[in-house]
């Protein structure tokens, strides 16, 4: 009895992208290479084998094809034996099997947290910033941020201007993608910080020193507790520009001499534990004593020579 010789089709690679922790293995569903290799044989039947000397010896098929994991990491060829039902006439053809590793970001390490200084409940994000942090040298990549996992999966409505991106607060996904396609997505939190709550206090006056110069110590922290309202979580500190006191930088030494008078001075709240911060003016004024004058003496005369008499000081 003659059988033809089945002629299998060439399957084409099958390639995946790894998952974490990228270590070269991941499940492959052989099956759909089923109908090339097939290639419309009549009265044939279709198995898989981790070798070549298996496959000839029809020994130790692949029992699920469909959740085939690869036995030898990143790159392994199996084989598939295509075999006519009545003689066994069969044709063998290699599967290759590829894993290629998706971007091993790095996930941040923490919130991005802005203080909302100006209070309108909003910030301006600079997403970019990320970058460096979450590529981590990686090179021949795409990042791109989103503002939903499923825009990320699906690479759509890219956040277009990362650099200034307004946001209240909200969950941010990015998505890097390498040359070979495979795709990590992975997300971190913008945060927006409040102005602590304290009192402004827009004047402080101080009576002149025994010098009637207009000049005198400022015992500037005695201030503090009116403005934070005793609470312990807050800091304050002086400043002779607005600039400084926005960069906390050279704050004033207390006591301090006014150099002035009035002066225009800069106070900052800060909170201890989020860094956000609030600043305000604060006006130093000596106010010098009222003039007073010599007046004439009061005379009383005693009658009764006693060395007392009663006097109108009013």
């Amino acid at each position: 009895e003659f059988a033809p010789q089945p002629i299998a089709g060439i399957p084409d690679d099958n390639v995946q992208c790894d998952e974490f922790p990228n270590d070269g293995f991941s499940e492959f569903d052989l099956t759909i290479n089923d109908v090339i290799i097939i290639n419309g044989e009549p009265n044939v039947f279709l198995e898989y084998y981790i070798t070549l000397a298996e496959a000839e010896a029809g020994l130790n098929p692949i029992l699920n094809p469909a959740t085939f994991i690869n036995t030898i990491p990143s790159y392994q060829i199996i084989y598939a034996k295509l075999e006519e039902i009545t003689l066994g006439c069969y044709d063998i053809v290699p599967l290759v099997l590829q894993v290629d590793q998706v971007p091993s970001v790095t996930d941040p390490v923490m919130d991005y947290f802005l203080c909302d200084n100006d209070g309108d409940g909003i910030e301006d994000f600079d997403l970019t910033s990320w970058d460096s942090e979450i590529l981590n040298t990686l090179i021949n990549v795409t990042l791109t941020y989103h503002n939903t996992q499923a825009d990320a999966d699906a690479n759509i409505n890219v956040i277009a201007t990362p650099a200034v991106y307004s946001s209240s607060g909200e969950e941010i996904w990015f998505r890097v993608e390498n040359v070979a396609g495979c795709v990590t997505v992975r997300s971190f939190n913008l945060v927006l910080g409040l102005v602590p709550v304290y009192t402004e206090v827009l004047e402080f006056d101080q009576c002149d020193d025994d010098v009637l110069d207009g000049f005198t110590e400022f015992d500037l922290n005695s201030q503090n507790s009116t403005i934070t309202g005793g609470n312990s979580n807050l800091t304050v500190s002086y400043y002779l520009t607005q600039l400084d006191a926005d960069t906390a930088t050279a704050p004033l030494s207390i006591p301090y001499t006014n150099t002035v008078n009035p002066e225009l001075i800069f106070v900052r709240v800060e909170s201890n534990t989020t860094g956000c911060y609030g600043t305000f003016a604060m006006e130093l004024e000596v106010i010098a004593p009222p003039d007073i004058f010599m007046p004439l003496p009061l005379e009383y005369c005693d009658q009764d020579n006693d060395g007392f008499g009663e006097f109108t000081l009013t």
